[in-house]
């Protein structure tokens, strides 16, 4: 399904959709969909390409150029979601007419006068729907604009401020998200003003949302790689206990999008028991951090497990556009321990 934000069909329209010359003759069904075999091909390199790539920013380079490249787009920027998932960080950018590049390998860093987008109203909480970007990621649909003049209502200005040049305004804007394998949007992949017929076609917008799925799921799960191995060294540095709890808790609580945790330490008198005391020492409502004493009993199969620490997060009701009031948020995991290394306990629960 794709947002059409214009008096055409969903998908730009058939009448004045431009030939892809790189299209074979025979279509495959690729995905749910029918795309030609050229695309398929092109695919399918790609999404080696992706698989393959273990460095962020070189990833970034890669799905930018590429998608401008195979929908000869005059312009390619991407959107990454912040690490609370409240608004969206302008990342990489590539305009032809402008000779504009930033973000990815071996390019400077976005201008920090780009502003970030907002997914949620300060005040109300409420999603936002009025921008096409903010559309895209919050209805977790492709947004296409094939002209701006007939966009009925809808705010481009998320667009018009990433190529950092006053007055630029792109005609056509294919706003399509990013989505990891649980269909949580990580991004938004923007591109603008198509070179032949000033149309993206039907095939070129199947193709780029497969692509998108593909590119997806290969961000989430780089910047994942690269924030662990961050909070890893930071862990690793941290000599001071009190600071140490907390950093946990707070870096479990973002990579894991909960609302709330509780860290438990056993004391030095139940370590060398059954573990039957485990004593609440921090936790975390929002952005507020408690600190108490609450004694807690773990299950009798837990007892022998001899864990130091134990770490439960919460979270509450999102909104989700396409599961409304649920979230898959309920599993449990054991990182591996020894007795003179204790491990961390960390249950996930509603």
């Amino acid at each position: 399904m794709m947002i059409a934000a214009v008096r055409v069909s969903p998908t730009g329209g058939n009448d004045n959709r431009a030939e892809d010359n790189s299209a074979g003759n025979g279509a495959i069904r690729l995905a749910g969909v029918t795309v030609p075999e050229g695309h398929c091909k092109w695919l399918i390199e790609q999404g080696i390409a992706l698989s393959a790539e273990r460095h962020l920013d070189r990833l970034i380079s890669l799905i930018v150029d590429q998608s401008q490249i195979f929908a000869k787009s005059d312009g390619a920027f991407l959107y990454l979601r912040s690490n609370d998932k409240k608004s969206l960080v302008p990342t990489a950018g590539r305009l032809n007419s402008s000779t504009i590049t930033y973000g990815g390998a071996d390019s400077p860093a976005a201008d920090p006068s780009i502003p970030e987008l907002e997914l949620f109203d300060r005040e109300t909480g409420d999603p936002i729907f009025s921008d096409i970007v903010a559309l895209a990621a919050m209805k977790e649909e492709p947004v296409l604009v094939a002209d701006r003049a007939d966009s009925e209502g809808l705010e481009i200005a998320s667009v018009d401020c990433l190529a950092g040049i006053p007055g630029w305004k792109p005609k056509a804007i294919f706003a399509i998200p990013l989505r990891n394998n649980n269909d949580v949007v990580v991004g938004v992949l923007v591109l603008t003003d198509p070179g032949e017929g000033g149309v993206f076609s039907e095939d070129i917008c199947q193709a780029i949302g497969i692509f998108s799925n593909q590119a997806g799921i290969a961000l989430d799960n780089q910047i994942l790689n690269r924030r662990l191995n961050d909070i890893g060294m930071a862990l690793s540095a941290e000599r001071n206990r009190d600071r140490l709890m907390e950093r946990i808790l707070l870096e479990a609580k973002s990579i894991t999008n909960a609302d709330g945790g509780t860290l438990y330490l056993r004391g030095k008198t139940e370590r060398k028991r059954d573990g039957s005391g485990l004593h609440f020492n921090i936790n975390s409502d929002g952005d507020q951090l408690k600190f108490a004493r609450i004694s807690a009993r773990p299950r009798p199969a837990e007892r022998t497990r001899r864990h130091a620490l134990r770490l439960s997060l919460r979270r509450q009701r999102r909104y989700r556009p396409r599961q409304q009031g649920r979230h898959n948020f309920v599993r449990s995991s054991v990182l591996p321990h020894s007795r003179t290394e204790p491990g961390l306990s960390i249950r996930f629960v509603q």
